[in-house]
């Protein structure tokens, strides 16, 4: 398996693949001009019949219970007192949140 980065194409590469297109530039040459794969610029242009325009749709998910500040307010909880526990940490919140969300913010910042 390579080890290949995914690029999702920037609103004016999707503007300039849409222009081509309507132009009658075959996908072929649109790929060799703007370096997007083919297949990329497929689903460009399926989703530009569809909905009549080539945004990307927003990424579904749930929305994160602790905003940014009560992110930090939790690290410079754990860096004040290390010895508290998790559940200690999580008890002394101003909203209610579980032990795992607090273990996932303190490991996503070691």
């Amino acid at each position: 398996m390579s080890s290949s980065t995914r690029t999702t194409p920037t609103q004016t590469q999707r503007g300039q693949i849409l222009g081509h297109y309507q132009a009658g530039t075959s996908i072929a040459s649109i790929s060799h001009l703007t370096g997007v794969k083919e297949k990329t610029i497929y689903g460009i242009i399926e989703r530009y019949k569809k909905r009549g325009n080539v945004d990307v749709k927003p990424h579904t998910g749930r929305p994160s219970v602790v905003t940014p500040r009560g992110k930090r307010q939790i690290l410079k909880d754990i860096t004040n007192d290390p010895w508290h526990t998790v559940k200690q940490i999580a008890a002394v919140q101003p909203y209610s949140i579980s032990e795992s969300t607090v273990r996932r913010i303190a490991h996503s910042n070691e």
